[in-house]
């Protein structure tokens, strides 16, 4: 499947998928921007978690790209905020290569973490077309031949 493609029904920068970009330095998050909009997704972006948590119900974004040290609320207490109202894919962006930012994101409740620097095109874009890919709220429950809808 090309990149930003999807399946019956799923998230992708072809049918207007918005990403939320929380970094607070300039010219990553710019990077970030250009990289996502330039395979078709819409892009908002907030410098602190605070900004985030303002924009969140806001927004519906596809994903959430997250960078893990921020000023004032940090990465992984912004991402905790999130997880409690929201089943929004969240992946970590971190300069530090190492296991336990991994471990921590994954326990506030990342679904991904990547690292910077990162490639462009296999780093963000795909993390970011598979983490919109894989989630696909749906308000239709099918069991067998059976379909309910959900409220």
């Amino acid at each position: 499947m090309p990149l930003g493609g999807t399946d019956a029904g799923g998230i992708s920068a072809s049918n207007g998928g918005m990403i939320l970009i929380v970094e607070d330095d300039d010219r990553i998050s710019r990077l970030e921007r250009f990289v996502l909009e330039q395979v078709g997704y819409q892009v908002t972006w907030a410098g602190t978690g605070e900004d985030a948590l303002e924009i969140l119900p806001k927004a519906t974004p596809s994903v959430v790209l997250l960078d893990v040290r921020l000023p004032q609320m940090a990465g992984f207490t912004t991402c905790q905020k999130i997880r409690e109202s929201s089943p929004v894919p969240i992946i970590m962006v971190t300069a530090m290569d190492q296991d336990v930012d991994r471990v921590r994101g994954s326990e506030m409740g990342a679904d991904d973490c990547i690292t910077k620097p990162f490639s462009t095109h296999d780093g963000i874009q795909g993390e970011v077309c598979l983490a919109a890919h894989r989630w696909q709220p749906s308000h239709i429950l099918t069991i067998h031949q059976l379909t309910i809808p959900q409220t």
